[in-house]
């Protein structure tokens, strides 16, 4: 897919701007921060041909572009084995009760958790955690991540009833099975643990390298 080096470090820079702005980015912030020996037309070139690849898509009345659910799980697969957890918040970690470690988790990553019990029973929250995203300053997300939250509870419990196995499930945006071929701006992440289902609900710009090592560190 990615033929070159460059190309596939302007796409990863692009993606931890996206990370750290919530916004699109365009060619002058990249040249700007990472790229000052590159000529403008260079970088925009390197973007159109990300957007071809379906790594990145523009944005609607913006000069920019973000990664796309596809470009969301190459960046996973490109840098999970190059992530170092913080030994500090692994050791918080250590210490504390299964639902300490959720909360934990919610309130660090600012996402959404459920924690499904063995008899089916649900304990949910992070709300104001997920809320913090700046996504959430416009109100049709709230009303679009209630739709969601409902949707994932639904597959939640059919995963219960079907999947066994304990290695992590994470669907990005559109990839959700109950999402048909809508958009959505949220990514499901779900594991078996001490036989019980551990659920994260979180905006697709998130780090997922990050998410996926920490989870899978803390519920093994």
């Amino acid at each position: 897919m990615l033929r070159n080096d460059l190309k596939k470090e302007v796409f990863i820079r692009c993606v931890e701007l996206h990370l750290e702005s919530g916004k699109p980015v365009g060619s002058k912030i990249l040249k700007k921060r990472f790229f000052e020996d590159l000529g403008d037309s260079t970088i925009r070139l390197y973007l159109n041909k990300l957007s071809k690849e379906r790594l990145l898509e523009n944005v609607k009345n913006y000069c920019g572009r973000r990664p796309t659910d596809y470009g969301w799980r190459c960046f996973l697969r490109w840098n999970i084995d190059n992530i170092i957890l913080n030994d500090e918040e692994l050791r918080t970690i250590k210490s504390m009760s299964l639902i300490g470690k959720i909360m934990f988790l919610s309130s660090l990553l600012k996402i959404y958790y459920i924690l499904r019990e063995s008899d089916g029973h649900m304990v949910e929250g992070g709300l104001e955690n997920i809320l913090k995203n700046r996504e959430f300053r416009k109100n049709e997300n709230i009303a679009d991540f209630a739709v969601f939250l409902t949707k994932a509870k639904k597959y939640l419990d059919q995963l219960s009833r079907k999947y066994k196995d304990e290695s992590l499930v994470l669907y990005i945006g559109k990839e959700f099975p109950l999402n048909g071929k809508e958009s959505t701006p949220f990514s499901f992440i779900a594991k078996r643990f001490s036989n019980k289902f551990i659920c994260f609900l979180a905006l697709k710009r998130i780090n997922y390298p990050y998410l996926v090592k920490l989870i899978e560190h803390t519920f093994k």
